[in-house]
């Protein structure tokens, strides 16, 4: 099991990202809440971000930056 911290959440995983992730939420030592969350969703939860903000990216170029030229 592997464990990284990011602010006041603590998260557990397998190292080969297989199975459950077990995501805490800290305050002061002591646990708020928790869950545990089959990799594959969150995968598809971060999965869904970057597509996100990839087809906000492709929106905003303009038609020569889309065709791989140098904007002027």
């Amino acid at each position: 099991m592997h464990t990284f911290e990011h602010g006041n959440w603590v998260v557990n995983h397998n190292g080969d990202f297989s199975g459950f992730v077990e995501i805490k939420h800290m305050q002061h030592e002591f646990v708020l809440g928790s869950m545990k969350v089959p990799f594959a969703v969150l995968e598809c939860l971060v999965a869904e971000k970057i597509r996100a903000e990839k087809i906000a990216e492709l929106e905003q170029m303009s038609a020569v930056e889309l065709l791989g030229g140098k904007p002027k």
